[in-house]
């Protein structure tokens, strides 16, 4: 289980060197080291969340449901890249089903008060924080770039200021959104919940697990 976790972190790490590339090329191929690994995180969330509940047990049917689907929203970005809004499009739903399944996992009671306990002081705080981060913090950020862009260039050093808050804010809400599926599985799977600590000064959370 733990080596799945990693490889998301892996490809979060790799979503920030193609930002990177993208910003300092502005080509296609920046491009596309940008936006892949978006893509085939969301992909790996997705296929995470689906084992953490146990829509997917086997692990060879896990295994090759992420390898396909990782081929293949690869193949289809590739054939559609000259078209931003398709990949807009395949980016928000993977991220609305990821959102939308989360937040249900966050906000439904269980019938034990332990889990609803961890539920309530671990899942929804994971949630809540990354959604605010995601969503209120870096997607309004991007949003007033994009439709201010020839206003906010006059201020916030010529809009860098809020398109660097858009990256910080989905780069943290992704953060959250990997350990709240963590929370999930081990929930899931009968483990002790785990703890909830505060990294860089109480701006960063992160979680424990058990070796089991």
């Amino acid at each position: 289980k733990a080596n799945a976790y990693v490889a998301l972190f892996i490809l979060l790490i790799f979503v920030g060197f193609g930002t990177i590339a993208l910003h300092a090329t502005l080509s296609a191929h920046g491009q596309a080291a940008d936006e892949v690994p978006m893509l085939l995180l969301t992909v790996g969330m997705v296929a995470c969340l689906a084992e953490a509940r146990g829509l997917i047990r086997n692990k060879i049917v896990l295994g090759l449901f992420t390898l396909l689907a990782s081929i293949a929203v690869v193949l289809w970005y590739f054939y559609f890249q000259h078209n931003y809004i398709i990949f807009i499009l395949s980016y928000s739903i993977m991220v609305a089903f990821i959102v939308f399944y989360l937040g249900y996992l966050s906000f439904y009671p269980r019938t034990s008060p332990e889990l609803d306990r961890a539920r309530k002081n671990l899942i929804q705080p994971l949630f809540l924080y990354g959604i605010a981060s995601y969503l209120g913090f870096g997607f309004f950020a991007w949003i007033t770039d994009m439709l201010l862009c020839d206003t906010v260039s006059q201020f916030f050093f010529g809009g860098l200021f809020l398109h660097s808050l858009w990256h910080l804010g989905a780069a943290i809400g992704s953060w959250c959104g990997i350990f709240a599926i963590l929370a999930v599985r081990e929930e899931f799977h009968g483990q002790p919940p785990p703890q909830l600590t505060w990294l860089c000064a109480g701006l960063l959370p992160c979680i424990s697990i058990s070796a089991s």
